[in-house]
């Protein structure tokens, strides 16, 4: 299904990608504060940009999506630490709207890295209105909501990740 506010979603973004992101996929958000922390928000400004990374569970281990998102963090930062992982469908996420409009407040778009085929980014759209953008602080709200609904899961193995 090709939604007009999320252009990139219809064509795949990497020659590494497994395929544009599929509406029953999970999608993992990782958890490092103060980067990602469960108690903060989501990046206004990576949504912006369409580059918040997230993982595509169906396409990689627990422990590899672990090693690719949390520890190339921690890594970087000794002060970093691990809290954890938030998830939710592709299509949870792609039913969060803007307003009280029928559009979609966010694009899942496929972006997988060489070494890293379950890449991808979140972004906001791009409504056709321009004063539906007006709406996007709630609609960010409610993706953390979305994202919440299951919990935060410490256990990189098992599901919703491939075995």
């Amino acid at each position: 299904m090709i939604r007009c506010e999320c252009p990139k979603e219809a064509v795949s973004q990497s020659n590494f990608s497994p395929g544009i992101v599929a509406n029953d996929e999970m999608i993992v958000y990782a958890l490092v504060n103060p980067l990602t922390s469960s108690v903060g928000q989501i990046s206004k400004s990576q949504l912006k940009e369409a580059r918040l990374s997230v993982c595509r569970a169906s396409y990689i281990t627990g422990p590899s999506a672990k090693q690719k998102t949390v520890d190339v963090l921690l890594a970087s930062n000794v002060t970093r630490t691990h809290e954890g992982y938030l998830k939710a469908t592709c299509e949870e996420i792609r039913g969060v709207k803007l307003g009280r409009s029928t559009t979609g407040a966010f694009c899942v778009i496929d972006d997988a890295l060489k070494d890293y085929s379950a890449h991808a980014h979140l972004g906001y759209s791009e409504p056709s209105d321009p004063k539906l953008r007006n709406d996007r602080e709630t609609a960010r709200a409610n993706l953390m909501l979305v994202f919440k609904k299951r919990g935060v899961s410490t256990v990189w193995a098992g599901d919703p990740f491939i075995k």
